[in-house]
């Protein structure tokens, strides 16, 4: 079979380069329409039988999609009047954020978190932030006092007070655009809403979550480009030296950075995007390619050495 495959392609050699020529500039025309595909559910195992439970009451407890923002004070006491402030504004920020599901922000100063307190009367509640919140001593101390008696303390207020957690959840379909929020987007959107103007000297922010990730992942992709070329180059040094020839260096070079186009551009083709979660696919597919052009070029070699034409010789490292 595979001298049956030999004689063809070496027998319509001019044919076969012209064919990979045109796949060639087809697949990179290709490979430069690649766009960013992220989305959270291809990162769920969506076969598991938990992933059933999920979806049947997924209605009811909203997506999984989560975001959680931590406000910490710098000191280490978030309950005074300055940094409660800049978490209540923060919790207002995070509901102008597009793609945010305004119905599942939750923090101390939302209406859905409350306190229970055993009075001489009975039982007496309310919102842990009281509705005429002012930025004063006298109110941040009854909030302190307010979050003891509400449960929060460990989920969304820090065990030892020196920050308290926003979090939300992230829609299925953006309302506006009526497709799924770019979590690309609604990363850059959080840094420039969120962390930008609230970060200062005292007070600190924090944030994870699914779109979180995906922005810092993508805005590395310049680096990861640098890395990269700072690979190719380093691997166009060690061929040169086994090779002892810069031509027969950039075969396997040239042929492994065309994988890699061609690899790019078939995943356009077939309608896929790459996932920022598979930005190192690229590194693998080159490695792989020079591993296997490095022992092409070194069998062609040892043929030549041994007295072979480089058609003969070019069978021989083929087979």
């Amino acid at each position: 079979m595979r001298s049956l495959l030999e004689s063809w392609l070496f027998g319509r050699s001019r044919q076969v380069l012209i064919l990979l020529a045109v796949l060639t500039v087809f697949l990179t025309f290709q490979a430069t329409r690649l766009a960013i595909d992220a989305g959270f559910e291809k990162q769920l195992p969506k076969d598991h039988p938990w992933m059933d439970v999920f979806r049947e009451y997924q209605s009811q407890f909203g997506g999984a999609n989560r975001l959680l923002i931590a406000v910490r004070d710098r000191d280490g006491n978030l309950f005074n009047p300055d940094s409660l402030e800049k978490l209540n504004k923060v919790t207002r920020a995070l509901g102008s954020v597009p793609g945010v599901d305004r119905s599942s922000i939750t923090s101390i100063f939302t209406p859905n978190v409350r306190f229970v307190r055993i009075v001489e009367g009975g039982f007496e509640g309310g919102n842990v932030v009281p509705a005429d919140w002012k930025p004063t001593e006298e109110m941040a101390e009854l909030v302190r006092e307010n979050a003891l008696q509400s449960g929060q303390v460990g989920r969304l207020v820090a065990n030892d007070f020196s920050a308290a957690m926003v979090t939300a959840t992230l829609v299925e379909l953006d309302p506006n655009t009526k497709e799924a929020p770019d979590p690309i987007e609604v990363g850059r959107l959080l840094e420039e809403m969120i962390r930008d103007p609230f970060v200062d000297d005292k007070v600190d922010i924090h944030m994870i979550g699914f779109s979180k990730a995906v922005h810092d992942i993508a805005s590395g992709a310049a680096q990861v480009a640098a890395f990269f070329l700072i690979a190719l180059a380093v691997t166009a040094l060690f061929v040169r030296g086994f090779t002892r020839s810069w031509k027969l260096t950039l075969f396997p070079l040239l042929s492994s950075l065309l994988a890699v186009v061609w690899t790019m551009g078939g995943v356009t083709t077939l309608g896929y995007g790459l996932d920022p979660m598979s930005i190192l696919v690229p590194f693998l597919i080159f490695a792989i390619a020079m591993s296997h052009g490095v022992q092409m070029v070194g069998a062609f070699s040892s043929a030549l050495s041994q007295g072979s034409l480089p058609a003969e010789a070019s069978k021989k490292a083929f087979g």
